[in-house]
């Protein structure tokens, strides 16, 4: 019944347009569909399936639309546009499915960054949302070669567009066609066997200084996707109500993981991380935090880890079951002051290795601290040092018998304390 009503309301939005023709392919916005009954919409396509093709509006309208219903000109349309997507000859089933997402406005890729294992086919869909054309260049690794393949392509000139603004370059290993506004394109390839880093970027005229990204490949693969992080600026000694603090600032994480470089904020600061994680098989997962201050792990928006407060680099584990696919993940952290540190990591079922999920690894664990060994006899004895997981200003105090304690003076607190 719910397809029955997607269809009905999507060929309701077939509008009678006077005085508009077909768009032409250099102009911006969306394509001019015409019914054979003489009503049109603009839209963009999404897939071809039978004998419907998926159109989608951009106020993000979405249905089919039987092809015989449409103008000749739009099934030509439709026939060059499926040939541009398909799959080479003897390509076969992908090992991988990947859609990266043009982000309307914003001159930007969804995805900063993807991870591909070696040798593997890979299915690559371009789904453009903006108003504007968008294409997808993987190059050769090394500093510049992309903008090398940019800059050629934008030689092409007026030929830039019957070509898709893909030029012929040494560095060039793969390159979508280009996609129309509102509209997606499909790129079918195999994986360099080589691991490394190869940039991908828009070769369209002035797309490049702003629109990449890089595809990893690594026998490692990165289970986070689409992963964002959103700044806040304040002093906590508690986790806060995100929604009622005005955001400094939203972006995407250039590392594809958890990781506090993102900011270069070091004292009184939040950071509310959100993205998707991939798992691999369905069972029970152990995820770890370990962070200087509060943390609080979230999965599916249910509260996994809850390590919130102002304290130094300890872990906290939890478990959730998850079925094989892809599930919602977010990470809150605050730093009240002193050392920031945080770690993510998880253990998918069946294994006893964690994975990092984070750009820090685990901190080594369970033992004593490292930082300047004293032989304690008679009396107290004080130093200033560097002790992981207390702070910048930690203050070490070592008393006869073998106890230590770590004060860190940002906080005024005792961070940790420990025999021998």
């Amino acid at each position: 019944m719910g397809s029955i009503k997607t269809f009905f309301y999507f060929y309701l939005l077939f509008i009678p347009i006077t005085g508009i023709g077909q768009d032409k392919a250099e102009d911006p916005g969306a394509r001019t569909w015409s019914h054979l009954d003489g009503r049109k919409i603009k839209a963009g396509i999404v897939e071809v399936v039978d004998k419907n093709v998926i159109l989608k509006t951009p106020n993000g309208k979405s249905g089919p639309v039987e092809l015989a219903k449409l103008s000749k000109e739009d099934q030509e349309y439709i026939a060059k546009w499926i040939l541009n997507n398909a799959p080479p000859p003897e390509f076969g089933k992908p090992d991988t499915i990947i859609e990266i997402t043009t982000l309307k406005g914003e001159m930007k890729y969804n995805k900063p960054i993807i991870t591909v294992y070696p040798g593997k086919k890979i299915k690559l869909i371009l789904r453009n949302q903006d108003d504007m054309h968008h294409n997808l260049a993987i190059t050769k690794p090394g500093k510049g070669k992309d903008m090398k393949v940019a800059q050629e392509a934008w030689k092409l000139g007026a030929d830039g567009f019957a070509k898709h603004w893909i030029p012929k370059h040494p560095d060039l290993l793969f390159a979508s066609k280009m996609a129309d506004p509102h509209s997606s394109s499909t790129l079918y390839f195999t994986a360099p066997k080589r691991t490394g880093k190869y940039p991908y970027v828009c070769t369209l005229p002035g797309h490049a200084q702003v629109m990449r990204g890089t595809m990893i490949v690594s026998k490692e693969i990165n289970p986070l996707s689409e992963l964002t992080f959103t700044l806040f600026k304040g002093s906590w000694k508690k986790i806060p109500d995100w929604n009622k603090i005005e955001p400094s600032g939203t972006d995407h994480v250039q590392s594809g993981k958890f990781d506090l470089s993102c900011t270069k904020e070091r004292e009184s600061f939040g950071i509310v991380f959100r993205g998707n994680i991939e798992a691999p098989k369905s069972g029970n997962y152990t995820f770890t935090v370990s962070s200087d201050d509060g943390s609080r792990l979230i999965i599916n928006r249910k509260i996994i880890i809850d390590h919130d407060g102002v304290h130094g680099e300890t872990p906290k584990s939890g478990k959730v079951q998850l079925e094989k696919g892809s599930h919602h993940i977010e990470v809150q952290y605050f730093e009240a002051g002193g050392g920031e540190a945080l770690y993510v990591g998880w253990k998918i079922p069946g294994s006893k290795k964690e994975i990092a999920l984070s750009v820090n690894k685990r901190p080594s664990g369970g033992n004593s601290p490292s930082g300047q060994l004293l032989v304690v006899e008679d009396e107290a004895r004080i130093y200033r040092n560097f002790i992981q997981g207390a702070g910048s200003r930690a203050i070490g105090v070592g008393y006869p018998g073998g106890l230590n304690l770590a004060y860190d003076a940002n906080n005024m607190r005792i961070a940790m304390l420990w025999l021998g």
